[in-house]
């Protein structure tokens, strides 16, 4: 259970970190899928989830769309090592709306894909790729 301030902020950076990796993982799927056009795909993705973040005004609604982004990405290591800092998030232990806006931020704060060229993207997402079994899009990554 999150007791005071500075466990708050480790929760909330812990979400935020296994966010990231969500999205590291849908962005390397959607690159797997049509590296072409990969780019204007993320940009869909990312306003999907902005607009579905903002049209959540209930917190069984926010709860399964965070569920769901999960479920995209399989097994989130950063998710398994913070999982009591981030289920209380989920589960409504601490403020939904507050949970909402951190993943709006979340979402706002991973690079954009002017900033993500294709280095950058072999770099961020070859250890999640093999983790995932991937691999055919790590080689041609690589």
């Amino acid at each position: 259970m999150i007791k005071n301030s500075d466990d708050i902020t480790k929760a909330y950076n812990a979400f935020i970190d296994v966010i990231h990796q969500a999205l590291k993982i849908i962005y390397a799927q959607i690159y797997q899928d049509n590296p072409e056009a990969a780019s204007k795909r993320i940009d869909r993705e990312n306003q999907q989830l902005k607009s579905q973040l903002l049209d959540c005004y209930k917190e069984d609604t926010f709860r399964h769309l965070i569920a769901k982004l999960f479920s995209k990405t399989g097994n989130l290591s950063t998710l398994n090592e913070n999982r009591t800092l981030v289920l209380p998030i989920i589960t409504g232990k601490v403020d939904w709306k507050e949970a909402r806006d951190i993943a709006l931020i979340a979402l706002s704060s991973y690079p954009t894909e002017g900033k993500i060229n294709r280095e950058g993207l072999v770099f961020f997402a070859f250890p999640l790729l093999i983790e995932d079994k991937l691999y055919k899009l790590a080689f041609l990554l690589l």
